[in-house]
């Protein structure tokens, strides 16, 4: 067994351990683990996982002193499934334990309906980046439209981010802050991928002032949509949670 498999295998085996302890911990502690808790801790920890997954290429792309650099690569696949088992986990709770079933989805508010459904691409997404996530996918596929299809791993981020935005308890419940990390963490990722690219262009002997602040323009873009995406946001969970604002 190469050291590849064996860290991805331990990784693997990780993220279900805890997903077993987590349910096991809801059935059968004395003070029982929330449904709701349950659901969100699922959500939370897939969303970490999946964040830390897009976080890797670019970070080590953009800055060559990074330890732990090989580790992390044969890492990301595993960390990808790991994001989609919490994920699954996540729906299996709220759509079968908390909504009773998928019926149970019609009545949500209104204005949850984009959650909901960016939910749900999202999950489809991570499935099939999960289910070409081996070795063989990638010989099937070819290396180059391995790596274009598992960009879609940034559309599943994003989308990941506008469900958790729309439905998730934590920006309802503690107000500007979840926006704020969410901000810092978006932006950064983006600056990030930015020096990576303006660093690979430059290796190509594109001219430096082509390239000069690439990083900086992404990060700006990024950064000026998700305020005005948060704003309306902001919005929709003020009408549906309206003891979560005016603190």
């Amino acid at each position: 067994m190469t050291r590849s498999t064996i860290l991805r295998t331990a990784v693997l085996c990780a993220c279900i351990g805890i997903i077993l302890v987590l349910y096991l911990c809801s059935l059968f502690v004395p003070v029982s683990l929330p449904v709701n808790a349950l659901n969100q801790a699922y959500g939370d920890i897939s969303f970490v996982l999946l964040y830390v997954s897009m976080l890797i290429s670019p970070a080590y792309g953009a800055i060559y002193q990074l330890p732990y650099k090989a580790e992390a690569v044969m890492a990301r696949r595993a960390i990808g499934v790991g994001s989609c088992l919490f994920a699954l986990a996540h729906t299996w709770v709220s759509v079968e334990v908390s909504l009773g079933g998928i019926g149970g989805i019609a009545y949500l508010p209104k204005a949850y309906e984009s959650g909901v459904v960016t939910g749900f691409i999202a999950l489809g997404i991570l499935l099939v980046l999960t289910a070409t996530s081996l070795d063989a996918a990638v010989r099937l596929l070819s290396s180059a439209r391995w790596k274009w299809l598992h960009r879609l791993t940034y559309v599943a981020g994003l989308l990941v981010l506008v469900h958790v935005a729309v439905i998730g308890s934590n920006f309802s419940d503690h107000g500007a802050l979840p926006f704020a990390l969410a901000f810092i963490a978006t932006v950064g990722l983006w600056l990030l991928e930015g020096l990576r690219i303006e660093k690979a262009l430059i290796a190509r002997k594109v001219p430096f002032r082509y390239a000069r602040g690439l990083h900086l323009v992404m990060a700006a873009v990024v950064g000026i949509s998700f305020a005005v995406a948060s704003g309306h946001l902001k919005g929709v969970h003020a009408d549906h949670h309206p003891s979560s604002y005016g603190k």
